[in-house]
């Protein structure tokens, strides 16, 4: 892990901060790529702690345990933390080999990547719904 951050314990970040990250980003999951969210939890290797992530009522809910997802992806704990801090990517530790499947797809922990960056860093999940398109050439040669 990067010594540019603190080491971050899983239970306490999920109890105690994760939620008031959420509640301060100033946007949301875009609904329709939320609707396509399937249940997955991530268990750390080394302790075995898992958080299952889901979407209830267009909103990600955070549980204790991985009994009711869908997916199960275990990963070590230095690479959640460098997840955290938006120092790994998910494709990257897939393709890397630092997945194990437990259950279920794997890619469907590579669909929560966007969720799971907003939910981190509160970075935006681009929404197509939301983009204006409009042809601009005229404005540009006229």
């Amino acid at each position: 892990m990067s010594q540019a951050f603190k080491s971050l314990s899983f239970e306490e970040f999920h109890s105690l901060e994760l939620q008031s990250r959420m509640d301060a980003h100033s946007t949301r999951l875009p609904p329709a790529y939320a609707a396509r969210l399937r249940p997955l939890a991530i268990v750390i290797q080394e302790t075995g702690e898992s958080r299952t992530y889901a979407m209830s009522n267009g909103c990600v809910s955070v549980a204790p345990g991985d009994a009711q997802a869908e997916t199960i992806v275990e990963i070590a704990h230095e690479s959640w933390e460098e997840m955290v801090h938006d120092l790994e990517t998910v494709p990257s530790l897939i393709y890397g080999q630092r997945v194990k499947r437990i259950r279920g797809d794997v890619m469907h922990f590579l669909e929560w990547e966007p969720a799971l960056r907003w939910m981190f860093t509160g970075r935006a999940v681009y929404d197509p719904e939301t983009i204006d398109l409009e042809f601009r050439a005229a404005e540009q040669f006229g």
